[in-house]
């Protein structure tokens, strides 16, 4: 489920500049070092991921992937967050 889904967004960029370079991986682990360790190992110029909007009882208790990477992440961290 997750390959395809991760497939499919990036078809979906490379059809709108072609120029850009994608890499993409499904990794498992603890989200926010799995992330970054990969986003490393790549020497990546960017992360992208998305914010699910939780609460702040939630970021309290959990932790915020995005937030994490955002100030822990080498490169730049774009948060992508749902229109509505």
């Amino acid at each position: 489920m997750g390959n395809k889904i991760v497939s499919e967004a990036s078809d979906k960029i490379k059809a709108e500049n072609k120029a850009l370079t994608i890499t993409t991986s499904v990794v498992s682990g603890l989200p926010k070092s799995a992330i970054l360790e990969k986003a490393e190992d790549w020497k990546a110029d960017l992360i992208v991921v998305g914010s699910q909007g939780q609460g702040a009882l939630s970021r309290l208790l959990l932790g915020s992937v995005s937030q994490y990477l955002a100030t822990h992440a080498k490169c730049s961290v774009l948060i992508a967050r749902d229109k509505n």
